[in-house]
Order: C-alpha cells, then structure tokens, then sequence
C-alpha cells in the first residue's frame, strides 16, 4: 500500500524545506553538491583527454598520487614566500626548494615540471584569480617564462586561443599581447600574496 501524506504533512514539510533554504547549513549542502559535480566533470574530463589522474592510475611519474600532491602544495609553498617578498622564482631554484623541504630526490625535473605547474594553476587558480605559475620563470636577463605557461593559460581560459603559442610553429618569444598579458598575471599574483601576508599579520 503506498503511502501518501495529507496536505498539512505537506505543508509542514514545505515550511521546513523554505525555513533551510539560505541557512548556513543548506548553502554547505548546496556547496559540497556542487563540488562533487565539479570533481565528476573533471574525472570525466581526464578520462577523456587521457590525462593522468588518480581515478585512472595510481602514480604520476612514479610517485604516488598523495606524494604528488604534496609536491603540488609545496611548490605552491614556495611561490607564495617568494612572491611575499616581490621576487620571481626560477624553474631550477623551485625544484631545489621543493626536493629540501621533502627532504628526497624528486626526479628528473625537465618532464615532471611543466605537468606540475599545470596541477599547482589547476588547484589554485580561482583562489587567486590568476595563474600562481605566472612568477616561475626562466633563469636569464630578462626572466621570463616559457611557453608551457601561455599553453596553460588558454586551457584555463586566462589567454584567448588566438594570443597562445600556435600549434607546429617554433615558439620565439612572447608577443606583445603575451608580454602584457604576463605582466598582469604577475602583477595580480604579488597582489594576492602582498594580501595574504596583511591578513596573516592582522
């Protein structure tokens, strides 16, 4: 026999869903839903693309998905202290910095970087409102970065299709459009760290 409740357990429960909605509780709910949606887009996304992740392997270049992830922190770590201070980082120091403070040798840096500054802007690119990789650049005079970096920022939807490094043409160096596009990325993560260090010393 299926059950049916009358129109004031009806009511009731009416009022109570309208009495949660906008309460902290709810707008958590809400938050935590949409984040798992979020996380299945993704996973359905690197599927797609043959990405490696941790729903389709259990390592990336041999370290297992936790110890890659704290690599990602790290470097994050590290770009924040110097950015803190005004400084860019380079490519070399970066790698350096990270393998002290894990205290291992973490590899080959030449393949592992340029897939892990694409995790570190993946994970806290909204956080800042622009790529924190913006500031790791090469060691020369001037610094600048490479042209992973302009890739990455038409897959985040930072740089127009049309202003990213074209596909099967020699890279020679940063347009006028990628120039002030980069200036601004650095400009705007010094800002957010120049904002983190006032929090943190209020």
């Amino acid at each position: 026999m299926t059950y049916i409740p009358d129109e004031d357990e009806i009511r009731e429960r009416l009022r109570q869903i309208r009495a949660k909605r906008g309460s902290p509780e709810r707008l958590a709910e809400l938050e935590a839903l949409q984040q798992e949606k979020d996380r299945a887009v993704r996973r359905k996304k690197a599927a797609a693309s043959g990405r490696k992740s941790p729903e389709n392997s259990s390592s990336m270049f041999g370290h297992p998905w936790p110890v890659w992830f704290q690599m990602r922190d790290t470097a994050m770590e590290v770009i924040a202290e110097a950015t803190a201070k005004g400084d860019l980082v380079h490519y070399g120091e970066l790698w350096d910095e990270m393998e002290h403070r894990l205290g291992t040798d973490l590899g080959d840096r030449w393949t592992q970087m340029p897939h892990l500054l694409g995790y570190v802007s993946d994970h806290f690119h909204q956080e800042i409102g622009a790529l924190p990789t913006a500031v790791v650049v090469s060691q020369g005079t001037p610094a600048k970065p490479e042209q992973g970096f302009f890739i990455l920022a038409v897959r985040e939807g930072y740089l127009a299709e049309a202003d990213g490094p074209q596909m099967g043409e020699n890279w020679k160096g940063m347009t006028s459009r990628q120039q002030a596009f980069w200036n601004d990325q650095v400009s705007t993560v010094f800002a957010w760290a120049a904002g983190r260090v006032g929090d943190q010393s209020s």
